[in-house]
């Protein structure tokens, strides 16, 4: 499976109006925070600094609440 096939699309609104999109292998959403592994990289997202954010929901795109 190639990682076009894996990827998932996050969007993220910030408070400010921001909105930044990640194309993201596996994707975490707790209580306080919001994990997305995409590439060789992580992001980890304290969701008190989101106005909210959404990602889809396709069978290949790991995701774990």
């Amino acid at each position: 499976m190639t990682v076009e096939e894996m990827a998932c699309k996050v969007t993220v609104r910030w408070w400010d109006g921001y909105i930044e999109t990640f194309d993201a292998t596996e994707v975490r959403a707790g209580a306080y925070m919001l994990y997305i592994k995409f590439d060789d990289d992580e992001r980890r997202i304290p969701l008190q600094q989101v106005r909210w954010y959404k990602f889809n929901h396709r069978a290949t795109c790991e995701s774990v609440s």
